[in-house]
């Protein structure tokens, strides 16, 4: 069975992971290395996903070898949550990459393709603001809802803390970037999309 050693080695993976990967997406560290190296820097999107996968890889297998005991039995109400959720999580993501996978990985550049950097608000970027993120969070918590496993449980807090700080970290980017448009934007779109339909208010905003 795993021990209580195990749990803290696994905690401290995904902290770690977690701020890596926040780290890598640093401007002041991509700018440094911009300018340090300019000619490297167009494969940086390309080391940042390989990076990002290896680890990510290397702390899943760290996490299955773990042996458990589920902390919920059974029960049919989370079966159905859990494939529920992991099909609008998935689905969200294969939206989401269908749209900037290649920019966001850097294959783009394996493509030969340019770059698309506009706000992007058509087809999902027009009910939420974040889609990846929400897909992510589906996703997670469909599997936890499957396999209610303490590490399981310890993933998904490490990771929705970790989306909520990046989600605040990425819209001060955009505002940044975009300005005005990106502020207009975030108060016409939800991070969670609505329910049921209303009057828009022009002007506030939806954090």
């Amino acid at each position: 069975m795993a021990s209580l050693e195990n749990y803290i080695y696994l905690t401290f993976g995904w902290i770690a992971y977690c701020a890596i990967h926040s780290l890598l997406a640093t401007n002041r560290l991509k700018t440094r290395i911009s300018d340090r190296a300019p000619g490297l820097y167009r494969y940086y999107r390309l080391v940042y996903s390989a990076i990002a996968f290896i680890t990510l890889i290397l702390i899943l297998w760290y996490q299955l070898r773990m042996k458990e005991h589920s902390i919920i039995g059974p029960a049919t109400f989370l079966v159905f949550a859990g494939y529920v959720l992991i099909a609008g999580g998935l689905s969200l993501m294969a939206i989401s990459a269908k749209k900037y996978f290649l920019r966001m990985t850097g294959f783009d550049l394996l493509f030969k393709k340019q770059p698309n950097d506009d706000l992007l608000e058509i087809g999902i970027h027009k009910k939420v603001r974040h889609p990846l993120y929400l897909g992510t969070l589906l996703f997670i918590y469909g599997l936890l809802a499957l396999f209610f496993f303490p590490s399981n449980l310890l993933a998904c807090l490490v990771i929705t803390v970790y989306i909520i700080i990046g989600i605040k970290l990425e819209e001060k980017k955009l505002v940044t970037r975009f300005g005005k448009a990106y502020l207009d934007y975030k108060a016409r779109v939800p991070i969670l999309p609505r329910l049921r339909s209303g009057k828009k208010k022009l002007g506030t905003s939806r954090a």
